[in-house]
Order: C-alpha cells, then sequence, then structure tokens
C-alpha cells in the first residue's frame, strides 16, 4: 500500500499492464485442456487496463526461428528502482540501454526511436539471459527464438515477479514443441480436493498425447496505481 497522497491505493507491478496469473495446468504438457480465454496480451484484453485491473496468463506468441526484438521501458513512477528481467529457454543480445528521465512513457520512447535516437550496437553486442531495466529508461534486447515452447520472462526481485511483473514466450505452435515423455506426471490447479468433480480438478481426465511434428515487441513495465 502507499501512504500518503494515495492511501488505499494498491501499487501492481505489471508488464503492458497486465498482471500475469499461473495457468491452471502446465503449459507445456496439458496445453489441450486449457480454454483460449486464459490467456491475453495488450491486443486482445477485452477492458482499458490503464483505468480497469487487467490479469491473466500474459502470453506472446512467436513464430519459431523468428528473429525478436524486445523494447523494454521501465517508468520509472513511484520509486521503484530497476527490474532485471530474465528470460527462459533463451539467451539474447544486448543492443541499447539507457536511463532517460525520472519518469519515462512508452510514447516518449516510441518517439524517440521514430527519430533514430535509441542507438544499437549491432557489431559487438554482450550476450546474457538476464538485463537490467534501469529505472525511468530503456533496454533493447534481441534473439532468434529456436527453441520452441512456453518460456517464462520476468522481474528477477522475487515479489515483482509474484505481484504479476511476468509473462510467457511462446515460440511456436504447441505441435512444433517436443513431447511429453510417456507416463509424465499429470497435475491440475495448485489447490488439492478430494473431490474428484471439483471444477479445478481438471487433471485427472486421461487425455491423449498430441502427436509430434524478424519481429519487433515493445513491453513497457508498469507501476500502476489502482484504486
Amino acid at each position: 500500500m502507499i501512504q500518503g497522497l494515495h492511501v488505499s491505493h494498491l501499487l501492481s507491478l505489471q508488464m503492458n499492464r497486465i498482471t500475469y496469473t499461473t495457468p491452471p495446468a502446465p503449459l507445456l504438457s496439458q496445453y489441450e485442456q486449457l480454454k483460449e480465454g486464459t490467456f491475453c496480451n495488450e491486443t486482445s484484453v477485452d477492458r482499458d487496463c490503464s483505468t480497469e485491473f487487467c490479469e491473466c496468463v500474459h502470453r506472446l506468441k512467436v513464430d519459431l526461428n523468428d528473429v525478436v526484438e524486445l523494447v523494454l521501458i521501465a517508468d520509472g513512477k513511484h520509486g521503484m528502482g530497476n527490474h532485471p528481467m530474465h528470460l527462459h529457454g533463451h539467451s539474447f543480445y544486448v543492443l541499447g540501454m539507457e536511463r532517460v528521465n525520472d519518469t519515462v512513457d512508452r510514447s516518449e520512447i516510441e518517439r524517440l526511436d521514430s527519430q533514430g535516437k535509441l542507438r544499437r550496437n549491432v557489431e559487438f553486442p554482450v550476450r546474457k539471459d538476464t538485463v537490467i531495466v534501469p529505472d525511468g529508461g530503456y533496454t533493447i534486447v534481441r534473439f532468434k527464438a529456436n527453441n520452441p515452447g512456453f518460456w517464462l520472462f520476468h522481474c528477477h526481485i522475487d515479489f515483482h515477479m509474484h505481484l504479476g511483473m511476468s509473462m510467457v514466450l511462446q515460440v511456436g505452435e504447441p505441435r512444433k514443441m517436443p513431447l511429453v515423455p510417456p507416463g509424465f506426471p499429470r497435475c491440475g490447479n495448485w489447490a488439492y480436493s478430494d473431490d474428484v468433480t471439483a471444477p479445478y480438478d481438471i487433471c485427472r481426465t486421461n487425455v491423449a498425447t498430441r502427436t509430434a511434428m524478424p519481429a519487433a515487441v515493445v513491453l513497457c513495465l508498469i507501476t500502476q496505481l489502482l484504486l
């Protein structure tokens, strides 16, 4: 909670104004049991997330072998500090990083980029899987999405991650992802129940295993005040 001017307001840490929620079943092994409405992103969410609270399994889909560039923006509001962002399943090249001001917003970064003022080092970039996004600034990363699967991308400050500063990067369609080993344990929602008909106990029904078989994104790391 925030004291003073914003008494009784809740501080939420988000990505593109969306709070990440854990899916009711593992994405890789039980994707077929999840409804499409479980997922969302800033283009599919059906409300104004600047004034309403938005939460879902926040997912960004890219095609296998796409070259993906992420422009990560930390707005710097409310003194939340820098964010160490970590991507599972891939490493990325850090092309640029700069603190612009005490606070910054997405429109300002997009304006600077359109004017060619976001410099990108493409000759000798550092390769990492975790990078700081400076408070009131931006970081630009780029990678080849050549590892199919569902990969978590999140702030590595634990309580920021658990408050919702996370998202899932889906690389490729499920049919192109590795098959689950035979006999792999199945699980349901993280709430135990003796009632086999409980609405969250979705994993006690056997489901047949499925058969085998450059993009640019701006992500704004947001500290939002919720009424």
